[in-house]
């Protein structure tokens, strides 16, 4: 993947006569697009269509090995046509943790190597990510969309934000549960602490089917 694309040059918000966003979500670009070439239709050809064919022809041979290498990694070392669950080998696990821990981890993915790879300071993956979600969590509406909209955090905020937060709840707060049973008075009659510890476990169920539901809310969003 080309880590500089001259339609998003200095030079081609000149050219168009239009400064490019430097995010926004799919409406947002919509907008974007209609109001720059409705602006300056010809200076907009030249640094959208124009610039885009000139540099497929300068780096032609660059693109077609960054391909090879993007599939190797994709392909034998990061292999993100699988989910790795994390779930310990060898015992068996029923499908619903099997989905749960599939759907967690596959966000754990998403933060510690897609958002990761976004920033360079030497931190732990998780920081990395978490640092850039930061970052995607200040974005806001600019001035080219609906004025209701100006200055309100855009979808890909609202993304990370939710991101951020189940990531840091997987992490961090759900392995510090407790087993109900371990903390449940012992002295208390049978039916009555097996009842309490029911109601405990049921709570962890639930916000364990509302966070995986968030991230299946949110997914769309989720990508770099």
């Amino acid at each position: 993947m080309r880590s500089h694309y001259w339609t998003c040059s200095k030079f081609a918000n000149w050219l168009r006569g239009t400064k490019k966003p430097a995010s926004a979500t799919f409406h947002g670009w919509d907008l974007f697009e209609a109001s720059a070439s409705a602006s300056h239709p010809f200076r907009y050809w030249l640094a959208t269509t124009l610039l885009d064919k000139l540099q497929d022809i300068v780096f032609y041979i660059p693109d077609k090995w960054d391909d090879l290498c993007c599939y190797c990694r994709n392909r034998f070392i990061q292999r993100v046509h699988l989910i790795d669950t994390k779930l310990p080998p060898g015992q068996w696990m029923d499908t619903d943790t099997r989905l749960l821990h599939g759907v967690m981890e596959a966000l754990v993915f998403y933060v510690e190597v897609d958002c990761a790879a976004w920033t360079k300071e030497k931190m732990s993956p998780g920081e990395k990510g978490l640092k850039h979600l930061d970052w995607e969590c200040d974005l806001v509406h600019e001035e080219w969309v609906h004025e209701s909209l100006v200055g309100l955090p855009t979808d890909q905020a609202l993304t990370a934000a939710a991101a951020k937060r189940i990531y840091i709840w997987w992490t961090v707060i759900r392995p510090a549960r407790v087993d109900p049973y371990d903390f449940v008075d012992e002295e208390s009659e049978g039916l009555e602490r097996y009842k309490l510890c029911t109601t405990i476990e049921n709570f962890f169920e639930a916000e364990d089917e509302e966070m995986m539901m968030n991230v299946i809310r949110y997914r769309r969003g989720m990508w770099t």
